[in-house]
């Protein structure tokens, strides 16, 4: 749970197995208004395939969490893309974050990965 203006909360990521070529997972976030993700993407090789890399997510100060994206209620999704060359990782889906508005000033985070 997140609240405006204050602390930021992670999450972390980690292969499930060594890649043979690099795996990149982009974080794409919708609505930098509410909250900001960081770093924009993770890559992993074959020597941190398994060392978890963490995702930082921090919420709009409560002055600026505005407009439609950010209003109690509402929700967004953080997306997750997943791009490599290696045979066992391409096309696999990963499921977003979902950011939703629980009350005002306050976030709540769910969600999941399938790899």
């Amino acid at each position: 749970l997140l609240r405006a203006g204050g602390p930021p909360a992670s999450f972390r990521l980690a292969l499930g197995r060594a890649p043979t070529a690099p795996v990149t997972i982009t974080i794409s976030n919708p609505n930098p208004e509410a909250a900001s993700a960081a770093p924009a993407s993770l890559v992993f090789t074959a020597a941190n395939w398994n060392q978890p890399q963490v995702v930082t997510v921090t919420p709009a100060a409560a002055r600026s969490v505005t407009g439609s994206g950010a209003e109690p209620g509402r929700s967004y999704t953080l997306s997750l893309a997943l791009t490599a060359t290696d045979q066992g990782y391409i096309n696999i889906a990963v499921s977003p974050f979902l950011v939703q508005y629980r009350f005002e000033n306050d976030v709540l985070f769910r969600g999941g990965f399938e790899f």
